[in-house]
């Protein structure tokens, strides 16, 4: 007997949701009790196997999601790659996530708030208008 989707979905309903024993199982739908022990046991989806060679590659709407919440604020900016993306709901290697991050510009960094200057540096700051630096310095936007 061929196996298709909606009759294992068929038989785990009766086995997990009704919780019908084998026997009865087997009974309506003719299946032998292993073939209905097999179907109802099997995952839906298949497992996660650890693949050997090439490393998992996160897809656009996953690397938008790391980013996002990468960036939500200063300690997650702070926390490290797995853990970002542990809070994401995602499974990768440091590898994979430390290329993924960098393909975004994303480095880890917190940007410093920098003081406003006041009026008294700012005046220290600008050369006077006859020194040789604001003269090269005119000289050089003027042609640029």
């Amino acid at each position: 007997m061929e196996v298709n989707v909606a009759f294992a979905h068929k038989v785990r309903a009766l086995k997990h949701l009704a919780h019908w024993p084998y026997r009865q199982i087997s009974a309506p739908t003719g299946v032998a009790l292993s073939t209905g022990y097999r179907i109802a046991h099997t995952p839906v989806t298949p497992p996660y196997k650890n693949m050997r060679g090439w490393y998992s590659i996160l897809r656009t709407p996953h690397q938008e999601r790391l980013i996002c919440l990468a960036t939500a604020s200063s300690q997650n900016r702070q926390k490290p790659y797995l853990e970002i993306a542990r809070m994401a709901g995602l499974t990768a290697c440091d590898r994979t996530l430390h290329r993924t991050m960098s393909s975004a510009s994303y480095y880890r960094q917190v940007a410093r708030k920098k003081l406003f200057l006041s009026n008294k540096t700012r005046l220290v700051c600008i050369p006077p208008p006859d020194s040789s630096l604001f003269k090269y310095l005119r000289l050089r936007n003027s042609t640029a």
